[in-house]
């Protein structure tokens, strides 16, 4: 029996389904046109034909310009692109999204490139000679500082004379010398604490007699390291300067350009902290290259000289002078500090660069950043904040911290607490003032330690040389050594895997500077020949260890080394007096013969006549002497003649006005006790000193530091022989 079915709309919807949408739009249709309202229009077929006008020329007035013309040209063809898309043949990834849409659970980094370490650029260099004070020696400092426990004990002053508690001051537990009021800084070493060796005080005449004269030394109250020295002290210890003379190299290292390159090497933006980070310099290598006889003066091999051995003079400098620039272009590793003077002060055509214009610092602004840096080290040592890493570095690190690294220890609001700090003690400071000072202004106080405490788009690079051998000229080159930062990374994610294998890298060796000659630490001139035997000479010469030259007149004996033993005037700035002392000037110079001048008769040579008559009555020819120098060249020397100098001719004339002039500067030393104690350990925060400074003298000699009395304040910074010299000896 058949099964019924019930009604099948499916089937009816597939065979008719077309038939009802038409008859729907059928019906539609004619149910718009029985509902719409129709009517005759009013316009004439003329009106009409006048409006269709009016529409042809308003298109036509507006032009198609050639602007137009060319946006149109350049619109895409719609219908084009949309063939071009259907077509499985055409590129389809100009037509995606910027976005993914399925990112990779592990996305694919960019593999790093090789950093490339920049080289340092236009070199300059130039001589310089100077009086460097040095440290006391090791028992002198050991013997005081048990004088200065035994009297903390007993809970006493020191027994000194009214005159000396009066020059040096009396403060806690011991004497200290003018200026005491900054932070030592430096452990086991003297840094900005030595705060005024006090001079020889020579008093009335009765008591030098009796041998009653004192020496005082001022330290900082407080020193940063252990074995810095915190209390002041008496003291009756040899003082020690020393005359140094060398060549300083300074070049400039493009850091903003170095830290584009990483970026790009790294595959980073420039302001990521990882560029940053990357340009993490080791130290430098240095290579020197002495002049030679001949043609070619600079066929011979470089000669490469470490950092360790360029720094030995400052283990014994008396901590570090203030810097001239912006603490933001120094980096500890690549710029050496400034050795302590014990007279005069640096110039920036000693210790800057040219290209460093804008960021050299005056006076008043040297003692400002000093002091704040002294404020941002004390910060950081209450926070327990040193980083370690730096006495793992190079270069001059062990000696002088960075103050930029160290700022960038402390947030901002730290940083204007300090600032707001000095800014409250300077004020107190000039609170008697007779001047005005820009820094008056607390904005621009800010605006002085911000921009003194920002990385700088350049980096100095300097180093003294006060090793080379006097009487030569040297060039000089460098190539900077940078961690790599690509060291210990994973190989797959390097363009090269050998990459990770180099733990530092270097940069191309630098130009080498213009030729700089080193001057002898002696000149002598012809006087006189009267015996064939003798000669009479003036002889300058370099008194290393009271720190100034002499100008002395000799007799020297033919066959033997041109010098003497003589008694002289010396200003002694490690005695820091002026008096007659017994001097031994020596050099290697060999005197070989002499030669009077011989006499020319008019009736013998004619033709000199004319000059035979100009000189009557005086000797016609110079008397001449002959030399075998420290090189083993023979050379005639005549009375009157220059010495070359290494290109900067020096006659007896000058030299004599260079050395009386330094014994009028110093003048007072003869005459008065209290100037005689403002000694060259005290400190002078103007000019280095209370006879001014005397940069003429010294630059006339070699485009050197000068003379002026006692040492400015020390670097907060400093940190004298804080650690030994590294094992790696480059």
């Amino acid at each position: 029996m058949a099964k019924s079915k019930g009604f099948d709309f499916k089937a009816l919807l597939l065979n008719h389904g077309e038939k009802f949408v038409v008859s729907l739009v059928a019906l539609l249709g004619a149910s718009s046109l029985a509902t719409a309202s129709w009517s005759t229009s009013d316009k004439q077929p003329d009106d009409l034909k006048k409006v269709a006008e009016s529409t042809k020329s308003s298109w036509l007035a507006n032009a198609f310009t050639d602007e137009k013309k060319a946006v149109f040209d350049n619109t895409p063809d719609v219908l084009l692109l949309a063939e071009r898309m259907q077509s499985e043949t055409e590129d389809l990834e100009r037509f995606s999204t910027l976005n993914p849409w399925d990112p990779p659970i592990n996305p694919v980094r960019e593999r790093r490139g090789a950093v490339t370490v920049l080289t340092p650029i236009d070199p300059e260099a130039n001589a310089v000679a100077f009086v460097m004070a040095e440290k006391p020696n090791e028992a002198d400092l050991e013997a005081e500082l048990a004088k200065i426990a035994e009297v903390t004990d007993e809970k006493k002053e020191p027994e000194v004379s009214e005159e000396v508690a009066d020059i040096f001051g009396v403060q806690g537990g011991g004497l200290a010398g003018p200026g005491v009021g900054l932070q030592g800084a430096g452990a086991g070493a003297f840094g900005n604490g030595f705060q005024g060796l006090g001079g020889r005080n020579r008093r009335r005449e009765e008591e030098e007699e009796e041998g009653t004269f004192q020496a005082a030394f001022g330290f900082g109250a407080n020193g940063y390291g252990a074995s810095a020295y915190g209390n002041a002290m008496s003291a009756t210890m040899e003082r020690k300067v020393h005359y140094h003379s060398g060549v300083s190299v300074r070049m400039i290292f493009p850091l903003l350009d170095q830290i584009r390159s990483a970026a790009e090497a790294l595959h980073l933006p420039q302001n990521d902290p990882q560029v940053a980070a990357s340009i993490d310099f080791i130290g430098f290598e240095i290579q020197r290259k002495k002049a030679v006889p001949g043609a070619n003066p600079w066929s011979g091999e470089w000669e490469s000289i470490s950092t360790d051995e360029i720094g030995k003079v400052l283990e014994t400098s008396l901590g570090f002078d203030l810097d001239v620039v912006n603490p933001g272009v120094t980096r500890s590793e690549l710029t050496m500090p400034l050795p302590r003077l014990a007279a005069g002060k640096w110039t920036l055509a000693d210790a800057s660069h040219k290209m460093l214009d804008d960021f050299k610092l005056d006076d008043e602004e040297q003692q400002l950043v000093d002091r704040y840096q002294a404020k941002l080290l004390e910060e950081i040592e209450a926070r327990k904040k040193l980083m370690p890493e730096l006495k793992e570095r190079g270069g001059f690190s062990r000696f002088m911290l960075n103050g930029t690294q160290l700022n960038q220890n402390i947030d901002d609001d730290e940083s204007g607490n300090l600032t707001d700090q000095l800014y409250t003690e300077f004020k107190a400071d000039r609170k008697d003032a007779t001047t005005k000072s820009r820094y008056d202004d607390k904005e621009e106080l800010k605006k002085l330690i911000n921009r003194s405490m920002a990385t700088g788009r350049v980096l100095l690079v300097r180093f003294m040389d006060l090793t080379c051998d006097r009487g030569n000229t040297y060039i000089y080159r460098v190539r900077l050594e940078m961690k790599n930062p690509n060291f210990g990374y994973p190989v797959d994610e390097l363009e090269q895997p050998e990459l990770a294998t180099q733990e530092t890298i270097f940069s191309d060796w630098s130009p080498a500077t213009a030729p700089t000659y080193v001057p002898q630490s002696y000149r002598y001139y012809t006087r006189s020949v009267d015996n064939p035997q003798w000669v009479k000479i003036g002889m300058f010469y370099e008194n290393e260890k009271a720190g100034t030259p002499v100008m002395a007149n000799l007799d020297v004996r033919v066959g033997s080394r041109i010098g003497g033993k003589t008694k002289v005037e010396v200003v002694d700035l490690s005695e820091y007096v002026l008096e007659p002392q017994d001097v031994e000037i020596k050099s290697p110079d060999l005197l070989a013969a002499v030669a009077p001048s011989v006499r020319l008769n008019s009736n013998d040579s004619p033709e000199l006549k004319s000059y035979i008559d100009s000189v009557r009555g005086r000797k016609q020819l110079a008397d001449r002497i002959t030399v075998v120098d420290n090189n083993g060249a023979i050379i005639t020397r005549y009375v009157g003649d220059a010495v070359s100098n290494g290109g900067q001719p020096r006659t007896e004339d000058l030299d004599s006005k260079f050395y009386q002039d330094i014994l009028k500067l110093y003048e007072h030393l003869k005459y008065s006790a209290e100037s005689a104690a403002v000694g060259p350990y005290n400190i002078d925060d103007e000019d280095g000193g209370g006879s001014g400074n005397s940069r003429g003298l010294m630059g006339g000699l070699t485009g050197g530091g000068g003379y002026g009395g006692g040492m400015r304040k020390g670097n907060a910074l400093s940190g004298g022989g804080r650690g030994a010299p590294r094992k790696r000896d480059r």
